[in-house]
């Protein structure tokens, strides 16, 4: 089904989906250290430098926002009583698709500083 209604309690059927759902998550709403973080933070900081503190709040605003929604989210899905007891995890190629997703999530986030510094590298050469 797709209707998120008729779902539920599926933590118990489909353990590695709800974990690279939680992980992806986390990077939605940039929560530290995921990828999502980093481009929040620049985000937040690139405004307030800009002295457009009211575009960070909203900023900041929405991740919490989308935080709540996740929750409520993950909750309809794999929490509460079972509704579908017949559900598995997906095939294989599905599941390391999105297992591959929150793993790449994490490790480019512990990896941003490099990555930023290779960036601002470049910027500087572009800019002068």
């Amino acid at each position: 089904t797709r209707n998120i209604e008729e779902l539920g309690g599926l933590l118990r059927t489909m353990p590695l989906t709800a974990a690279a759902f939680i992980a992806c998550a986390l990077t939605i709403i940039g929560f530290p250290p995921t990828a999502g973080f980093y481009g929040k933070l620049m985000i937040i900081m690139g405004t307030l430098e800009g002295d457009k503190s009211l575009f960070a709040l909203l900023a900041i605003l929405g991740g919490v926002v989308t935080l709540v929604y996740m929750l409520r989210l993950f909750s309809a899905i794999f929490l509460g009583k079972e509704r579908q007891p017949d559900v598995k995890e997906g095939t294989r190629i599905m599941l390391a698709t999105v297992i591959a997703f929150a793993v790449l999530s994490l490790i480019i986030g512990f990896l941003a500083q490099p990555l930023l510094d290779v960036v601002q590298a470049l910027v500087a050469q572009m800019i002068g």
